[in-house]
């Protein structure tokens, strides 16, 4: 089964050392939307751990910005001497080659994949590409005005939407003509990022918030009640949520834009978000990668093999992999992953000694697991009802995997360990452990004698042997 995912990202719009010419241009740029694209979907219950591995990246790592199209990665990055420059990897990263920049040859600003070519959004208008992204053309299709900066390229199942500053344009024939559709939407609104949620079509706008179409983008109306900030740098929706990430927090809405709430699961200082195979994934500030399997509505950290307090300006996904364009690189990790397996158990539960003379032995066991023998714990426990209680030095841990027990009387006891991996999966193995009865003393009574030497019976003395059930 394979469906659409919309991918959005967005970069900082932290420009204060731009040249004056080029601050309106790069804030425009820096929140561009990302192309739908298909991937694989996957059972919502697979886990998928964070395995972040460096790319091949060796540009500039200012404000990066990623986009995807027929499982290839653009990065823009954008400096202050050259504007932006826009590298392609087809080898998820292994090596980046430049495909355009803003001194030589296009700007490009935003992405959208179709069957047979890639199409760009630039300052200049629309490029297609039929290599993959290598080279680009430049298009004058009908109903588009030429010279125009598109932001924003985005599909839906039936259409194709080019954005710009106030004004919505769409296509039904994979870009060869356009028509504008841009009733509603105010002039001066600069549209920053785009995404359907099944018939819904939602734009948001640089400080008009947000705005709805219901009838295939032929006119639009503001959805904004509770939405105290109409800075909206990016849209995604996941299930039935939308997101809105503004320069004041994320804010929700749960009824196709109706209302709107402020984000209470605590994740703080988003900078982007990707939704892809039914997850959602969080870019931040200075805190890394969040994954949520739930909609958004909470969140684990997800920065395994990431620097830590890495600042993610940007994700995109692949098929494959989770691209993210961070401060220091573009690093990718696997979106696709097989089943979480059970742990096994490679060395069964054993104690030495048995039987116990004393009140302690030293327990051992081992497990196998496909994420690692590292990533399990181990938990002893007393089944039944045992002589009395048994302490563990180390358990709960992997440390555990050799513990001591140590006994509270003589007795039979059966232990058992739960062995589980980090997704609650488990295996157990038990070993049954007696521990002896000890002599701890003897006594005489009575404890001296006089002893007359003569003739008849002799004097009785009696001894006795005291066994204790408490072992030392």
């Amino acid at each position: 089964m394979r469906f659409k995912v919309g991918l959005l990202a967005l970069v900082a719009t932290a420009f204060a050392c731009s040249p004056a010419n080029k601050r309106e241009k790069i804030q425009a740029w820096a929140v561009t939307e990302r192309p739908a694209i298909e991937v694989q979907k996957l059972d919502p219950a697979t886990a998928l751990e964070a395995q972040w591995t460096m790319t091949n990246w060796s540009a500039s790592t200012g404000f990066l910005n990623l986009y995807t199209s027929q499982n290839r990665v653009f990065a823009r990055t954008w400096d202050a001497l050259s504007g932006g420059r826009v590298f392609l990897t087809a080898d998820n990263g292994d090596t980046w080659a430049r495909v355009s920049s803003a001194d030589t040859d296009i700007d490009i600003l935003s992405i959208a994949g179709l069957s047979n070519s890639i199409l760009a959004g630039t300052w200049n208008g629309l490029y297609q590409s039929t290599s993959g992204g290598t080279s680009w053309t430049a298009l004058a299709p009908t109903g588009l005005p030429a010279d125009i900066g598109i932001n924003s390229l985005t599909t839906t199942s039936t259409a194709l939407f080019a954005a710009t500053t106030g004004h919505i344009y769409k296509s039904s024939d994979n870009g060869t003509s356009w028509t504008e559709t841009s009733s509603g939407i105010p002039t001066t609104a600069r549209i920053t990022s785009t995404v359907s949620s099944g018939t819904a079509i939602f734009v948001g706008t640089d400080k008009n918030g947000v705005y709805l179409s219901n009838n295939g983008g032929t006119s639009w109306a503001a959805v904004n009640s509770g939405l105290t900030d109409s800075h909206i740098s990016q849209l995604a929706a996941i299930a039935t949520r939308l997101f809105a990430v503004t320069l004041n927090g994320v804010f929700v809405s749960t009824n196709s834009g109706t209302s709107w709430s402020a984000d209470t699961s605590g994740l703080q200082k988003i900078n982007c978000l990707l939704a892809a195979n039914d997850l959602l994934f969080a870019g931040t500030d200075n805190g890394g990668a969040y994954l949520s399997s739930d909609s958004g509505a909470t969140w684990a950290a997800f920065n395994s093999g990431l620097p830590a307090g890495s600042r993610i300006w940007s994700l995109a996904a692949t098929s494959d992999n989770v691209f993210a364009g961070t401060n220091t690189s573009v690093w990718r990790t696997p979106l696709t992953t097989t089943p979480n397996a059970a742990p096994t158990i490679s060395t069964p539960a054993a104690a030495t000694p048995t039987p116990v003379d004393g009140n302690s032995t030293s327990l051992s066991v081992l497990g196998t697991d496909d994420g690692g023998e590292t990533n399990l714990s181990y938990t002893w426990a007393a089944l039944g009802t045992p002589p009395a209680a048994v302490g563990f030095s180390s358990n709960g841990s992997n440390a555990a995997k050799a513990t001591t027990a140590t006994f509270g009387a003589a007795g039979d006891y059966s232990l058992e360990v739960t062995v589980k991996d980090r997704q609650g999966l488990t295996a157990t193995s038990s070993v049954t452990v007696r521990v002896n009865e000890t002599l701890t003393s003897i006594s005489v009574a009575p404890a001296s004698a006089t002893v007359a030497i003569r003739i008849g019976p002799a004097p009785r003395i009696s001894m006795s042997l005291r066994r204790s059930s408490l072992p030392t």
